[in-house]
């Protein structure tokens, strides 16, 4: 964990911190209003925010409200650096050490998470996911495993893990998986989702977009290297 602002490093120093895609809420509070949206991305010294309409031309001194991971909100004030049609980048001033903790937290975990995709592999057969899971990790991603459907959505939703795909067996249920993957095609569209049975061909009619595999081993390869050219 960050050692906060202790030992007083000099403002050039923070700001050469990481920068990384984040995911989270945004409250921008200024002289012209209120301004909502999202972080696209975050380091020590600001953020790059989306925002639902234009960003107001007057704005400068700025507080900003921040959804980052499990640490709920933060406030920062800095100053508007520059705005671009529903964008504006803010460049924080002096970070507290709680908030420099929490920002740094989440952007390395960011970083990390870019270095080696996270992988959700749900399958209620121990012993398969395990073995799927040690491939995966081989091929280098970091799987998270997941023994139901319900686990493998709270992984996913937990905006820390950084999850960019779901790998699953053809018969994750008695009715097989496709709710899992309704649920996920609606809620995650990013998210890609890999599937492998004994035979390739059962069932793919029901769900065409999703990846599909003859086995395991083909399904941990082929997923590795989607992510490697395309880690989104």
């Amino acid at each position: 964990m960050s050692q906060g602002n202790r030992g007083a490093p000099h403002e050039n120093d923070r700001r050469r911190h990481f920068r990384a895609g984040v995911s989270g809420g945004a409250v921008v509070h200024g002289r012209g209003g209120t301004m909502r949206g999202h972080i696209r991305d975050l380091s020590l010294g600001g953020a790059l925010i989306e925002l639902h309409h234009d960003p107001s031309e007057d704005e400068d001194d700025v507080l900003v409200e921040l959804e980052i991971g499990t640490s709920g909100w933060v406030a920062q004030r800095g100053q508007v650096a520059r705005r671009s049609a529903r964008h504006v980048a803010i460049a924080f001033g002096t970070v507290p050490p709680d908030v420099e903790d929490v920002i740094e937290d989440e952007v390395v975990a960011a970083v990390e998470a870019r270095k080696s995709p996270r992988v959700v592999v749900c399958d209620p057969r121990e012993d398969r996911r395990h073995q799927l899971a040690e491939k995966l990790r081989a091929a280098g991603t970091t799987p998270i495993e997941a023994r139901t459907p319900l686990e493998a959505i709270a992984l996913v939703e937990q905006q820390r893990n950084h999850v960019v795909a779901v790998a699953m067996a053809d018969t994750l249920t008695q009715t097989g998986p496709h709710e899992l993957v309704d649920y996920l095609s609606e809620s995650n569209p990013h998210i890609r989702i890999a599937m492998f049975a004994d035979d390739a061909a059962n069932d793919a009619k029901d769900a065409p977009h999703v990846q599909r595999h003859g086995t395991s081993d083909e399904l941990a390869s082929s997923l590795a290297e989607t992510l490697r050219r395309d880690p989104r």
